[in-house]
């Protein structure tokens, strides 16, 4: 073979070396663009969960606080109300003005909370009767009633209470408001019960709020943490991406140098 041919077929070899390198060398750099696009974009998104981590947790410890002070206030106004107090109410054969629509809210809250011989509820915890007839039965036993109140902070903090039951109570504190109001001319322990389901309902509402916020503020936590984790599969990658870019260079600059 003369010396020229073998010069030509070394250069040709080069040169397809030099092709192939440039085009890794393309391929690698375009990919490094994507990673670098998508731990952009993977950071910035991981700043917003943050901050929405950041102000739920805030929103669920400022909730909780609220609800604390309002159970406080709802069990301070039945710490003077006794037994014998609301035993009275049972021997209304015909309720005084307001104290029908003030045991009709009172069954749908303390339906399952109260044992089901005063006060009988379903499968959902929902009460089959909510007439005078029927709601007086939680008035027969005083204790036994305020047991119930006392006991509905935690029923309420344990999520065992039905939102059903607080929802169908919310329409009749507004259609009968007046009658609701007056109750204190007819007597001041109604009129404390009735102040009690009022914060009862607050708290109640407040806790739920502040559960949503948790749920999703672990929501949120575990897509952070699995973003987290791409974010890392990401720069390793980038990493690899760099290591093969600076080999692929160095090939390039001995293909380049050879004769």
């Amino acid at each position: 073979m003369s010396d020229l041919h073998w010069r030509h077929k070394v250069n040709d070899h080069n040169k397809a070396r030099v092709e192939s390198l440039t085009t890794q060398i393309h391929q690698a750099s375009e990919r490094i663009h994507n990673v670098i696009n998508q731990i952009k974009e993977g950071v910035a998104e991981s700043k917003v969960m943050e901050v929405e981590i950041h102000n739920m947790k805030h929103q669920s410890s400022q909730e909780l606080s609220d609800a604390f002070l309002v159970i406080n206030e709802a069990e301070a106004k039945i710490k003077d109300v006794s037994a014998e107090h609301v035993n009275k109410f049972y021997l209304f054969e015909s309720p005084p003005k307001g104290l029908e629509a003030l045991a009709r809210c009172y069954a749908y809250l303390l339906a399952g909370v109260l044992d089901q011989s005063v006060l009988d509820f379903d499968t959902e915890k929902r009460p089959k009767d909510t007439n005078w007839i029927s709601a007086r039965e939680m008035f027969k036993d005083g204790n036994m009633f305020l047991e119930g109140l006392n006991s509905l902070r935690h029923k309420i903090e344990k999520l065992e209470v039905p939102q059903e039951n607080v929802e169908a109570i919310k329409p009749i504190l507004v259609e009968c408001f007046y009658e609701l109001e007056g109750l204190h001319s007819f007597s001041t322990v109604a009129m404390q019960l009735y102040g009690f389901l009022q914060k009862a309902v607050t708290y109640y509402d407040l806790v739920q709020k502040a559960s949503a916020h948790q749920q999703e503020t672990m929501k949120i936590s575990k897509e952070l943490e699995a973003s987290s984790e791409r974010l890392i599969k990401a720069e390793e990658e980038m990493n690899q991406l760099k290591n093969l870019s600076d080999q692929l260079y160095k090939e390039l600059e001995i293909a380049t140098s050879e004769p």
